[in-house]
C-alpha cells in the first residue's frame, strides 16, 4: 500500500504525463487551454494531498479529448 506521499508523488507525475499528451496533441487551441487549467488545479491539489477524486475526473476528460479525431474529415458517399 502506497503513503500519502507516494500517491501524492504519483499523482503529480500522471499529471505531468498528461500535460505532455495535451501539449503534442492536435487539439483544438481553447480546448488545450481548458484542458491545461483543469490539470494545473489537479497538480494542486495533489501537492495538498486532496486531489484523488478530482484527478479521476479530469484524467478521464482529457483521455476522452484526445481520443477525438479533431480536424479530421471523412467524405460521405
Amino acid at each position: 500500500m502506497q503513503s500519502t506521499g507516494e500517491d501524492q508523488t504519483t499523482q503529480i507525475a500522471e499529471v505531468q504525463y498528461l500535460m505532455g499528451k495535451i501539449e503534442s496533441s492536435n487539439l483544438p487551441s481553447q480546448l488545450k487551454e481548458q484542458a491545461n487549467v483543469m490539470l494545473k488545479r489537479v497538480r494542486r491539489m495533489a501537492r495538498q494531498g486532496r486531489a484523488s477524486n478530482e484527478y479521476e475526473y479530469v484524467a478521464r476528460y482529457i483521455d476522452w479529448t484526445l481520443r477525438v479525431p479533431w480536424y479530421r474529415i471523412t467524405r460521405t458517399t
